[in-house]
């Protein structure tokens, strides 16, 4: 095998975790269609200013990649990893605070882990009810 292969096979999927949480983002519009889920875009390249003008309106690295809100208004977290991803320092700090302040906050790698959370949280979904 080539180099140039080896070196390619290796390269980090850097959209691996996109398809996770698109993945997530599907199940959960599909199998909970009473909740609203959206996606906190936090991350990404962006010049100095771009990044200081969304800090200055309120924006904090670590923030989890999606909420949900279910009827009452409760809110849940969810952050998105591969099977190999870890939390980054700022990521382990806010879903500490999270946690800390009542609010039900999950690591996922899959859609499997997903379902999971949702048992765990009692929201009801149409694979299994509550």
């Amino acid at each position: 095998m080539s180099a140039a292969i080896e070196q390619a096979q290796r390269r980090r999927d850097f959209n691996a975790e996109a398809r996770i949480q698109a993945a997530v983002v599907e199940w959960i519009r599909t199998a909970a269609p009473h909740v609203l889920v959206f996606h906190v875009p936090n991350g990404g390249l962006r010049s100095k200013a771009e990044a200081a003008r969304l800090k200055w309106q309120g924006a904090l690295a670590g923030v989890p990649d999606l909420v949900i809100v279910a009827p009452g208004g409760k809110a849940f977290f969810i952050e998105v990893k591969t099977e190999a991803g870890r939390l980054s320092a700022d990521q382990r700090t806010v879903h500490d605070c999270l946690v800390a302040l009542g609010a039900p906050a999950a690591i996922v790698r899959s859609i499997d882990e997903a379902r999971r959370a949702f048992a765990a949280w009692g929201l009801a979904t149409r694979e299994g009810g509550r």
